[in-house]
């Protein structure tokens, strides 16, 4: 299943509503590129494994996880 635009924005509103500190001062015009960035590079992989590797990366990243932690789930 291909990874989709609105599937990112729900992992960023996870990361938000476990990470409030780390997004307390993002505004709308920072989530849309954000998202837009994640969903560039994370969009070349499949649903199921990007998914995967985002709630491995909040079990092990002590700070927000990126896209490079992401990425590395993916690796590993």
């Amino acid at each position: 299943m291909q990874l989709e635009k609105v599937d990112i924005l729900s992992m960023l509103k996870i990361m938000k509503a476990n990470y409030a500190y780390a997004f307390r001062d993002l505004d709308k015009e920072q989530t849309n590129l954000m998202a837009n960035t994640w969903y560039a590079i994370l969009s070349k992989e499949p649903k199921e494994l990007v998914q995967m590797a985002f709630y491995k990366s909040l079990e092990v990243c002590k700070m927000p996880p990126t896209i490079a932690d992401i990425k590395e789930q993916i690796e590993n």
